[in-house]
């Protein structure tokens, strides 16, 4: 099993963090953010491949200086996308994803 690790700083708006290769599925292993500079908002969503759509998962309302470990393992199939909305451009992220299984 493979694990991708990416390391950053958001862009104020739509950042995505990591698209699912084709034959593949990954699950979140780690989401960690932090802004020093200001208080800011981020929004995780799922861009599902399969049906077309983008979902939700969750948001963040966070203070100057706060920083959020979120390990819930949101599955990710191929060719979906990890989606990040923020608010800031100051935000720092951590991410990792950790490789299932291949696609049938």
């Amino acid at each position: 099993m493979a694990q991708v690790s990416k390391q950053d700083t958001l862009s104020i708006g739509t950042n995505v963090l990591f698209t699912t290769p084709l034959n593949k599925s990954y699950a979140v292993g780690l989401l960690m953010f932090n802004n020093t500079l200001a208080a800011y908002d981020v929004e995780v969503q799922r861009y599902d491949a399969s049906e077309g759509n983008t979902v939700s998962l969750c948001t963040l309302n966070l203070a100057i200086g706060d920083t959020v470990f979120d390990t819930t393992p949101y599955p990710l199939n191929q060719l979906d996308q990890l989606i990040v909305v923020s608010s800031t451009a100051s935000t720092t992220y951590l991410a990792t994803f950790i490789e299932l299984s291949y696609q049938v």
